[in-house]
């Protein structure tokens, strides 16, 4: 594969990633208006280190435990 090709496949996934995380983040908003209506605190810091952990464990290189930590 050319250095035109392997450009064009990381622009579809950057594209793709992109769509992604706005659908996370419409997720995330989801809850936490959920959250509201139900009197719940906006943070969960058990779920919040269960993100991570799973990020972590998820992790191949040459993407690291540290890197999908800071993508999440």
């Amino acid at each position: 594969m050319g250095i035109e090709q392997l450009r064009a496949e990381i622009d579809r996934l950057d594209a793709e990633l992109m769509q992604l995380l706005a659908r996370r983040a419409e997720l995330s908003l989801a809850v936490h208006d959920a959250k509201q209506a139900a009197g719940l605190p906006p943070r969960d810091a058990a779920r919040e280190a269960a993100i991570l952990a799973g990020a972590r464990a998820a992790a191949r290189p040459p993407l690291t435990q540290e890197g999908a930590e800071a993508v999440m």
